[in-house]
């Protein structure tokens, strides 16, 4: 697979037709992959798609998903095609661990999780599944599962150094939550080496409960934006930041703000710069604290849909 592009450059060269230029605005979008179905949406012809095949200004990826230009696509392309070619799908097992950067990439098929049963494809390996909607996550534009199902979809397959490697790196990067892990085993009382996880879970357990951290303020943001409809991307990365929530139509970013006692001058100086360069970039900012969390949930809320409503996304 090719190293990360541009997607935002134009792909189409100057002169180029109305037809190429509608579907590299597609492809800036999804990681220079289109789908043949949004092209024809987009006012693409067949014989149009198929002359682009032909003089291989498209290429086959999957079953009617291509990636746009002479180049190989990049490893989020594969992984966006994998969900694009089954519809309703989510990158799952260990193709999602590593898109949430909780084990090493390796190279092999994408896997990607759907309620209807699929015939699988070079390269791609459908799993049929009813996945419950808290536990989807959408990062880079990819829809995934999020990373305590990715734990448990791949604990069956992890060595014991891999699952704990796994989970102290969910911790280190803010995206353990033990609570919901135990949800998602709860509900596969049947899941292969259940035990085993539900053990290397239990020094984390403490640690989260003991301690009302940065990553808790955000898991429990996430899971009240979720109960009143809102699905924000997580772990964005924007400009030089990640930015801990995102909502794309209306370009909204939310930090959380958690009361850390140990934490350094540095540290709380570095936010607030950070802070000071997004909203001079133009994106609306809003800082979630555990203080308005706890007292003031609806009203933290009317403002973050007073930004939507303004950007008309609802």
């Amino acid at each position: 697979m090719a190293k990360q592009r541009n997607i935002e450059r134009p792909l189409a060269a100057k002169g180029s037709s109305a037809t190429d230029h509608r579907i590299d605005a597609v492809a800036r979008r999804q990681h220079l992959i289109v789908e043949r179905g949004q092209l024809l949406g987009v006012g693409v012809t067949r014989d149009e798609i198929q002359s682009r095949l032909d003089r291989g200004r498209i290429r086959p990826v999957f079953r009617g998903v291509y990636v746009v230009g002479p180049m190989p696509p990049t490893r989020l392309g594969m992984w966006k095609a994998g969900t694009l070619a089954v519809s309703g799908s989510l990158l799952c097992g260990r193709r999602a661990l590593e898109h949430h950067a909780l084990i090493d990439v390796i190279n092999g098929p994408v896997h990607v999780a759907a309620t209807r049963r699929t015939r699988p494809q070079p390269g791609l390996i459908p799993h049929r599944a009813a996945i419950r909607d808290s536990w989807t996550t959408r990062k880079d534009g990819i829809p995934t599962v999020v990373p305590m199902l990715a734990v448990a979809q791949c604990a069956p397959t992890l060595g014991p150094t891999a699952l704990r490697k796994a989970l102290e790196r969910a911790e280190i990067r803010r995206l353990l939550d033990v609570p919901l892990l135990e949800e998602i085993l709860a509900a596969h009382p049947n899941l292969k080496h259940r035990r085993r996880l539900l053990a290397e879970i239990k020094p984390f357990r403490a640690t989260t409960a003991a301690t009302e951290t940065n990553s808790s303020l955000e898991i429990r943001f996430l899971r009240a934006a979720r109960s009143r409809g809102h699905r924000p991307a997580t772990n964005v990365p924007i400009d030089r930041y990640e930015v801990d929530f995102y909502w794309p139509g209306a370009s909204l970013i939310v930090e959380t703000d958690g009361f850390e006692p140990h934490r350094s001058r540095t540290a709380f100086d570095r936010d607030r710069a950070r802070w000071a360069r997004l909203t001079s970039l133009g994106f609306p900012l809003i800082i979630v604290t555990d203080h308005r969390l706890n007292t003031d949930e609806d009203g933290l809320f009317a403002e973050i849909e007073a930004v939507l409503a303004r950007a008309g996304v609802a």
